[in-house]
């Protein structure tokens, strides 16, 4: 279903200089990578490199088009962009601002997501089907069926050991990364989910997976929803553990590092704060009567329509999280 040309493979150097150079390379990528906010857009042209200090411009990737969901940092290396207008992957490598190669899938891809260490990365097509790559190697190692609509969200578990999906069929889906990589699987034999969540009353449009203390099995699933509400779940129980109503359709959501606050970005341009560990009272204040935020320990307001991603992040300089907020439109 997709091409095997992919991601070229890391070679070691062969020279104690061309080490050096290897070394002050990464160390520059670091850095960048440590200031900078990635930003896309569905119209076609360049992916956009912005200093989180200055303000200032980097660097423009070019060229692709990808929505919401469509963009993601693979290890240290690479970036990868779902094509919305073509069945494509496109990929750069962080010091070049031309594509060093692309993919061709056997259908439309929506959202992408990489493991954390970078070894893997996913994509999740608009026919529903979600599809895995060796970022070494560029190989499709499997792809399979895992929603009845298009995969609108996707996001790998801390330990990079769960692939968590979520679909315009409303249901949040977890996979064992492992049991999908079984070489015993037969190539047209699909997995079988850990845990499917079918709660929400309609599209699933953004996921965050809190890093949770020791195992991947003790995060915190967060999933959002165009029927106005938050959920969590915990990855190892499957149990759901809370709730959340807001005022307005959800788009995108976020986990700030302590995970002590939940961020939801919501269609009408509003971000809703929200106590990820508030009492059970407070849970119960947090209904949609009340328009003007739900209950929500804050309200950010600035954006005129949808915000289609937000991110929580610290830097050096402080040891506060701030959140990040891109807002990405035709």
């Amino acid at each position: 279903m997709a091409s095997t040309n992919g991601v070229p493979p890391h070679g070691a150097s062969s020279s104690s200089a061309a080490a050096a150079a290897s070394s002050s390379t990464s160390s520059a990528v670091s850095r960048f990578l440590d200031e900078v906010l990635l930003a896309s857009s569905t119209s076609e042209g360049p992916v956009h490199a912005w200093d989180l200090k200055t303000g200032m411009q980097l660097r423009a990737y070019k060229h692709t088009a990808c929505g919401r969901g469509g963009l993601t940092l693979v290890g240290d290396d690479y970036l990868v962009a779902a094509h919305v207008a073509k069945c494509a992957l496109d990929v750069w490598t962080l010091d070049r601002e031309s594509s060093t190669h692309r993919f061709f899938v056997g259908e439309a891809i929506g959202v992408v997501a990489a493991s954390p260490c970078g070894a893997l990365f996913a994509a999740g097509g608009v026919d529903g089907g979600v599809f895995l790559w060796e970022t070494s190697t560029g190989r499709l190692l499997r792809s399979w069926p895992a929603h009845f609509k298009a995969v609108s969200a996707i996001a790998f578990a801390c330990d990079g050991g769960v692939l968590v999906t979520g679909g315009e069929d409303t249901v949040v889906t977890t996979w064992s990364v492992s049991a999908a990589l079984d070489p015993a699987r037969g190539a047209d034999e699909a997995p079988a989910s850990t845990h499917s969540w079918a709660e929400h009353a309609l599209p699933v449009t953004g996921l965050a997976i809190a890093r949770g203390a020791g195992s991947g099995a003790a995060s915190l699933v967060v999933s959002c929803s165009a029927d106005r509400t938050c959920r969590v779940w915990t990855l190892g129980g499957g149990h759901l553990l809370r709730t959340m109503r807001l005022p307005c359709a959800l788009t995108s959501v976020a986990i700030d590092r302590c995970e002590a606050t939940v961020y939801a970005g919501g269609a009408d341009g509003r971000i809703f704060e929200i106590p990820l560990h508030a009492s059970a009272a407070i849970a119960e204040s947090l209904g949609a009567d009340d328009a003007s935020g739900g209950g929500a320990a804050a309200v950010l307001e600035g954006h005129g329509r949808a915000v289609t991603s937000l991110g929580a992040f610290s830097s050096h300089s402080s040891p506060y999280d701030r959140v990040g907020v891109v807002n990405a439109v035709p």
